[in-house]
């Protein structure tokens, strides 16, 4: 990416984190429950952090579909969307271990961390196999049993460690190496299974989990997602303007509403 590219993008994960995490916390105020099995700082931080995530699965989709994947604003969003999940996704790993009674905040922070260093080891130690020319080509059927398993692995380790299942197949993505080859290969095989079969369960099992968890009214509900709309198309939109993006096609006003719905 280019500087300019660069500042957008710093400005926009600041402005998609700041504004949704301060609405959420006030919207998570508004609507405490006081339950003797959770406290209210856990809530308030659910909320927030649930307010402060992006469906990158389904961003990317959007901008695929819509040619702008490849786009500098598609990049942006891409890029944005990435780093600001890295952070909501700590927040909310803090949550659920303080919820669940998994383990203390420390300890969850320590386990992203070696989580986080055993991702740059295993980016490192693939990296120079896909580069010496020694990794076999499997079938296509050999290739898509090799990842899942991959990642069902991932998952139970990121599980074990008191982490969300999410973390671990999301830091093997991180670790695997942008090879062309490679890429082409996982996304011709692996993608349309993931997208068709994975994907509507992830999203079933994640809204289920957070409506169970809210507790809250059906109005309630609603208003928690227009506040998170407002929240990520305002704190979004507004540092892109600041620092030189154009202004939105009729092309990104659709692109934006499919995403928001």
């Amino acid at each position: 990416m280019s500087r300019q590219t660069g500042r957008s993008v710093a400005a926009v994960t600041a402005g998609s984190l700041a504004l949704p995490l301060s609405l959420g916390a006030v919207a998570g105020l508004a609507t405490l429950s006081h339950r003797g099995d959770v406290e209210p700082w856990v809530f308030v931080l659910f909320v927030a952090g649930s307010l402060s995530v992006t469906a990158c699965p389904v961003l990317a989709l959007i901008l695929k579909d819509r040619g702008m994947d490849r786009t500098v604003i598609g990049t942006t969003a891409m890029s944005a969307a990435a780093a600001s999940d890295g952070v909501a996704w700590v927040l909310l790993a803090i949550v659920a271990s303080a919820a669940t009674g998994t383990g203390s905040p420390l300890h969850t922070v320590v386990a992203l961390a070696v989580a986080g260093v055993s991702a740059w080891a295993l980016r490192a130690v693939m990296a120079r196999v896909v580069t010496s020319g020694r990794l076999p080509s499997p079938h296509p059927a050999v290739l898509v049993a090799i990842v899942l398993a991959a990642v069902a692995a991932a998952a139970a380790a990121s599980d074990a460690a008191g982490l969300h299942a999410v973390i671990g197949p999301l830091l093997l993505g991180v670790a695997t190496p942008r090879t062309p080859g490679l890429s082409e290969r996982v996304e011709r095989h692996v993608g349309h299974v993931a997208r068709a079969g994975l994907l509507p369960f992830f999203f079933l099992g994640a809204g289920s989990a957070v409506v169970g968890l809210l507790d809250v009214s059906p109005l309630a509900t609603a208003g928690l997602v227009a506040v998170a709309v407002v929240g990520k198309v305002v704190g979004a939109s507004v540092p892109a303007r600041l620092t030189g993006a154009p202004r939105p096609t009729r092309r990104a006003w659709a692109c934006c509403c499919r995403a928001a719905a």
